[in-house]
């Protein structure tokens, strides 16, 4: 589905050639950090490992091309900048989901809960990290609801967007199933229980980095499509719309 979204944007060569780096980047961030985990017993897809570095470099470069957007889009005088907003609210976004990932923000949440309220922690309640990462993704999708408008001069990365979401979401699902040993085992024998989760674990690592990696391409290919319509908009007049 990745591949799909990936397919429907119009790739400049520049795009061309950032997703060439990109992926090459991964593959060998991905690729070492595989090499350690298994030759040296050094967890790099865990908190902190090269795994995680990799996502918050990938999500703050999602964060500088929104800003990039922005700048673009929220002009003075121009009847849609209050819509441009939106560019500003996902770079701002990036830039906490990059904290979350080195600070554990959602995990520390999840302990606070435990200790504050006083609560015996439990399969379910131990997921309550987990169920905050959906509620981001719920916010996010609220926000591009409101913004609309603005989005919809964007269309074309519509499939890519979806693409990003359905990778997430996957991601989001693995991290519910692997956050403790409980689920596998009722339906897998012990020791095939344990391959599969380590298994799920690095699954749930690497569709975070393909997610990460189409909204990177995504949001230069938006930045494009920016300069794009502030062209066709210094020669035709004001663009719309606005806010919906």
């Amino acid at each position: 589905m990745w591949v799909k979204g990936l397919r429907n944007m119009s790739f400049s060569n520049e795009l061309i050639g950032l997703a060439k780096k990109t992926v090459l980047v991964n593959a060998v961030v991905i690729s070492v950090a595989i090499v350690l985990d298994l030759g040296w017993g050094t967890d790099q897809f865990g908190e902190m490992g090269m795994v995680t570095l990799l996502s918050v470099a990938l999500l703050l470069t999602c964060s500088g091309l929104a800003y990039r957007v922005f700048k673009v889009r929220f002009t003075e005088g121009r009847s849609w900048h209050v819509s441009a907003t939106i560019w500003a609210i996902i770079a701002l976004g990036c830039v906490f989901l990059a904290a979350d990932e080195l600070l554990r923000l959602h995990e520390n949440f999840d302990e606070w809960i435990h200790l504050h309220f006083r609560i015996e922690e439990t399969a379910l309640s131990d997921r309550l990290d987990d169920l905050l990462i959906a509620i981001y993704m719920v916010g996010a999708l609220a926000i591009m609801g409101f913004y609309k408008n603005e989005l919809l001069l964007f269309f074309r990365l519509w499939p890519s967007l979806a693409a990003g979401f359905a990778c997430a979401t996957l991601m989001v699902v693995l991290d519910a199933l692997t956050n403790r040993e409980d689920i596998l085992p009722l339906v897998f024998d012990r020791q095939t229980a344990r391959i599969t989760h380590l298994i799920l674990c690095g699954t749930e690592d690497i569709l975070k980095i393909i997610a990460e990696t189409i909204f990177v391409l995504m949001f230069y290919r938006a930045w494009e499509i920016s300069l794009d319509l502030a062209k066709n908009n210094d020669s035709s007049g004001p663009a719309s719309p606005g806010l919906s």
